[in-house]
């Protein structure tokens, strides 16, 4: 049918060239997601570090670049990065592949999905001399995709808008993106009806003496699963609504083509005149279903959706949008710069609750004609602006081909000159070359060395003397190791475990990797702050206190204890500060002591409270965390998480006597694992059994949600009692606080609730309601005698503001450490302005 068209297909050859520049993209590709223009778009980000950590060594890319960004701006981050992909030799089998070809011009499309392999075809055409063009496939795919990488020498994009992204987030020039128009909608503008209403009607099980609602579903990423029960709650106020005409209204659901499965099996038929169709989603390009999704939208008297490109189609065929913005789906439309750019346009009707798009759809369904008009003179003046803004009447396809003409032409003599990549990419091998073999040489036998011949201290002593006889290549070894273990196994720990191995993604001189280490070492100090390696060299706790309230201390008025979740954080937070930084920034650096580290049980906030009492000053504020998890025999029966030589070394401390060295107390998991539970709620009657399905990280999706089950039960649901023994060392903590004037904070840890009740039903509820009364009756007493405040936290965080909604301790995401540490300083506050006028007890139920 074309004979000057010829289809051909480019290798597909996994190389070391192709992996380096996909490496590479995908951290450029996420990067952009910690602009502020994605501080509202959730999901978006959480997307695109899912594909990070699919990307073996993206993350370590990734971390350089947020560091850059941190102190040189986003622009030299982006510019960085770009630098390292263009210094990338290109794939040479592309390279074979498009001399062969001999093309007098390459277009690339759609180039932006993230971590596409696309970028060795820009990097082999740049060698090749060939110019490169790039076309954009989808109205998002600048804003919520990947970046323009490398960048192109031209783009055809559809409108000026679209124009103005390539050029100010991509860093295309203007006068090189060219405006065609939306080639790939012109199919809808040729549409015509093939049926009859009444015999469309008829065909779906639709009565076609009553007009219908079009719904038309959105993505997964943006509907998600909630999205079925959401549009039955719509439903059902249809049909109560109060209008006859909009309850007798009929409605077609159309599933959307990558979230289909959520209605296989659901049946809408008890709100009668409803029809789901197509059941398994269908991709409206073609052949009848092309024509199914025209009389959807051509017969319906409205179309309602949460943000999917069925909105274009139904402004091109001239039906009225009615947008439902509810908060459910915050995440999917106004969190997310495309649909923000739709609504530039002003062209759908927006409805933010039920009340507003059942008003609105009465409206349509009763012909309002004011209404319908308005929708009409909207929609042109979309159509003229976004999807042809070089005539309504010229078609987008034929407006693509003359600018790939002209543009053509123009590239030929602006090709892109490729930098030389011989550098950059040697030091690269050489680090990963040196990595490998420290990975599986060097590193196991120090690691054998250092558990069976050799004590750790004349371990250190040996490293020591290697560093100053060969710092340079071992240092160089040590780099290439932990990038080589980043690219192995660390996307399974999370990126937040990247940051505490103090990386540098890119080779950088030794020198200046260590004075950087050294200077947030220092910060911290300075801050107060003890991370969870406090018992690296003296022990840290101990001499943070002499230094706080020892003879010539600074006496800050607020003392913060903690434990994990004050020093945790993600590597993808957009605020890398801990909680206790936070707290610390809020109420001062001098004013304000931070104690943290991992798994603090009650039993050593007691210890650091004694050692105060015998110390000349003490603070005015002491804030107390309760960890319902504390209580359970996972954290509790644990004998590393006693930590018996940190408290002993406390208790025998006195003002100004020198500060010990500490051994952090081996784990005995052996004797951990043997010991017996026994849960209501679950099988399992060992801890062994309980750890077992928690190591089991690699099980099948089917068993997820059995195994988180597991999890949600041993961590949180223990039935507590009023004898336990941490339960009594909280309350012994209260009272040395008020024999010592100190004025106490209690609050219980948010906890990832909504995952408990998911996974494990409203049983969850009742038994940590039980354990939170039981534990508030203990120290409601005791706080009420000190003039403190109780403030349960237990239940107010939603599943977003924790690591993951599926997230399974009590760890928070940026959002949730702010919102925590603003809670915290809030009731400080409200303590400070209370305790003049009233002693009594605030205790705080939310």
């Amino acid at each position: 049918m074309l004979p000057e068209l010829e289809i051909g297909y480019a290798p597909a050859v996994k190389c070391a060239r192709s992996g380096a520049s996909q490496v590479v993209s995908t951290a450029l590709d996420v990067l952009r997601y910690d602009l502020p223009m994605y501080g509202s778009s959730h999901f978006l980000r959480a997307r695109a570090l899912k594909l990070v950590r699919r990307t073996f060594g993206a993350d370590v890319f990734l971390m350089w670049a947020r560091r850059r960004a941190r102190d040189k701006g986003y622009a030299a981050a982006n510019d960085g990065l770009k630098g390292v992909l263009d210094s990338l030799p290109a794939p040479q089998h592309l390279v074979d592949f498009l001399r062969a070809s001999k093309p007098d011009v390459m277009i690339i499309s759609p180039l932006t999905p993230i971590g596409s392999e696309q970028s060795g075809f820009i990097l082999a055409a740049r060698q090749c001399g060939i110019p490169s063009l790039y076309s954009m496939y989808s109205w998002d795919n600048l804003t919520n995709k990947g970046m323009l990488r490398p960048t192109p020498d031209f783009g055809l994009v559809w409108n000026q808008s679209h124009r103005t992204e390539a050029s100010e987030l991509h860093g295309l020039d203007q006068d090189r993106v060219v405006l065609t128009g939306a080639p790939g909608y012109d199919i809808w503008f040729e549409s015509q009806p093939v049926r009859e209403r009444g015999e469309f009607c008829r065909s779906l099980g639709l009565n076609p003496d009553e007009p219908f609602i079009l719904y038309t579903c959105s993505s997964g990423s943006i509907g998600g699963r909630k999205e079925a029960s959401f549009v039955e709650s719509w439903l059902t106020a249809i049909r109560t609504s109060g209008d006859a005409r909009l309850a007798r209204a009929g409605v077609l659901v159309r599933p959307h083509p990558q979230n289909a499965q959520i209605w296989e099996t659901n049946d809408l038929s008890r709100y009668g005149n409803v029809a789901i169709y197509p059941r398994a989603g269908a991709i409206p390009f073609s052949g009848n279903a092309r024509e199914d999704f025209y009389l959807s939208i051509h017969h319906a008297a409205a179309v309602v959706g949460i943000n999917t490109s069925a909105m274009i189609e139904s402004a091109i065929i001239n039906r009225p949008i009615v947008a439902f913005e509810d908060e459910k789906f915050d995440d999917g439309h106004l969190g997310t710069p495309h649909y923000c750019e739709l609504l530039k346009h002003d062209f759908m009707i927006r409805t933010r609750d039920l009340a507003a798009n059942i008003s609105v759809l009465s409206r349509l369904v009763g012909n309002d004609e004011a209404l319908l008009k308005c929708s009409r003179e909207a929609n042109a003046r979309f159509i003229d602006n976004f999807i042809r803004p070089l005539g309504r009447d010229q078609s987008a396809t034929l407006c693509w081909a003359n600018a790939v003409e002209a543009v053509s032409a123009r590239a030929t003599a602006a090709v892109s000159a490729r930098p030389n990549p011989t550098a950059a990419w040697w030091q690269v091998r050489l680090a990963l070359t040196l990595g490998w073999l420290h990975l599986f040489v060097v590193h196991p036998t120090a690691k054998f060395l250092r558990k069976r011949v050799i004590r750790r201290r004349s371990f250190r002593g040996l490293v020591s003397g290697v560093l100053r006889r060969s710092g340079p290549l071992y240092s160089a070894a040590v780099w290439g190791h932990r990038m080589a273990w980043c690219v192995l196994n660390v996307r399974r720990r999370g990126l937040h475990s990247v940051r505490t191995l103090g990386i540098f993604a890119l080779p950088i001189p030794i020198p200046m990797f260590v004075e950087g280490k050294k200077r947030r070492l220092h910060a911290l100090a300075e801050r107060g702050i003890v991370a969870r390696r406090y018992h690296d060299g003296e022990f840290r706790l101990l001499a943070e206190i002499e230094r706080a309230f020892g003879v010539g201390g600074t006496t800050p008025d607020h003392l913060i204890l903690g434990n994990s979740v004050h020093y945790r954080v993600r590597g993808e937070d957009k605020d890398g500060r801990t909680l206790a930084a936070m707290l610390v920034d809020q109420l001062g650096a001098g004013r304000c002591l931070a104690l943290n580290g991992s798994a603090f049980p009650p039993t050593l906030f007691l210890e650091i409270l004694r050692c105060i009492q015998r110390m000349p000053h003490r603070p005015r504020y002491v804030v107390l965390p309760i960890n319902m998890r504390c209580f359970s025999p996972q954290w509790h029966l644990r004998n590393d998480n006693q930590y018996e030589n940190e408290i002993a070394a406390l208790r025998a401390h006195r003002p100004g006597a020198p500060i010990p060295s500490l051994e952090p107390t081996p784990a005995d998991l052996a004797a951990f694992r043997k010991i017996s539970v026994r849960y209501p709620d679950s099988p399992f009657e060992t801890v062994d059994d309980f750890l077992k399905v928690i190591d089991d990280r690699a099980a099948k999706a089917s068993d997820d949600s059995w195994r988180s089950r597991q999890i949600a039960i041993f961590h949180y649901m223990h039935p507590l009692t009023a004898d336990h023994p941490w339960l009594a060392a909280l309350q012994d903590t209260v009272d040395a606080a008020a024999s010592m004037g100190i004025t106490p904070l209690l609050y219980v840890t948010p906890l990832n609730h909504m995952w408990g009740a998911r996974v494990v039903g409203p049983r969850f509820l009742e038994v940590l309601a039980s354990n939170i009364a039981i534990v508030q009756s203990a120290l409601q007493p005791r706080v009420q005698r000190a003039g403190g405040m109780f403030d349960d936290l237990s239940l107010s965080f939603a599943d977003k503001l924790f690591f993951s909604k599926n997230e399974k301790t009590e760890h928070l995401a940026d959002a949730g450490r702010a919102e925590l540490a603003n809670a915290i300083v809030a009731d400080l506050l409200a303590l400070a302005a209370t305790q003049d006028s009233s002693n009594k007890v605030k205790v705080v139920a939310r």
